[in-house]
């Protein structure tokens, strides 16, 4: 996606007795904890995001084929953005990270771009730039999808968890270099 959302929204239908829980990691603050050095040899670097043919087959299965066919027309060839991005409201620095959407830094070698995509995902998954949320059924989380990086820890199953998702989109507000 070109212009990634601006918030994501989720709300709790059906959560397991334990686990289901999910994850934010703040940006802004993971960008700060890096070295002087290497924010500055981050800045300028792009990289390239994209989905796979699991992803797809994902979709298909929840929307079925009709809706399938409008993501994967939506998403396309994937997108390029900024490894560090200045935040539209706030001006604050954030290092742009987007987990397995990343697919490779421009410009660099493949083992240079895994890496240092390596490298920075270890960097936000620490737990000090963490919060994790243990849901309760109804409860709903609104976050800003430029600053935070989450995930759902799938340490629930064999167990049931429905969650229902809307994100909100922002053409007006781009990612800022």
């Amino acid at each position: 996606v070109t212009n990634p959302p601006r918030y994501g929204l989720l709300h709790a239908r059906v959560i397991p007795e334990y686990g289901g829980d999910t994850i934010w990691v703040n940006l802004e603050l993971a960008y700060q904890q890096l070295s002087p050095v290497m924010r500055q040899m981050l800045e300028g670097l792009v990289v390239h995001h994209d989905v796979d043919e699991i992803f797809h087959r994902s979709v298909e299965r929840t929307l079925g084929p009709e809706k399938a066919a409008l993501v994967r027309r939506e998403l396309g060839a994937g997108a390029d953005h900024p490894l560090v991005i200045r935040h539209p409201l706030t001006g604050e620095k954030l290092l742009y990270v987007a987990g397995y959407w990343m697919k490779h830094v421009r410009d660099m070698t493949e083992d240079e771009s895994r890496t240092l995509l390596d490298f920075l995902m270890r960097h936000v998954t620490q737990p000090g730039l963490q919060v994790r949320w243990r849901w309760r059924a109804n409860d709903v989380a609104i976050w800003d999808e430029r600053a935070t990086l989450h995930r759902a820890l799938g340490d629930h199953y064999p167990q049931h968890r429905l969650m229902r998702r809307c994100t909100v989109d922002d053409p007006a507000h781009p990612p800022a270099v």
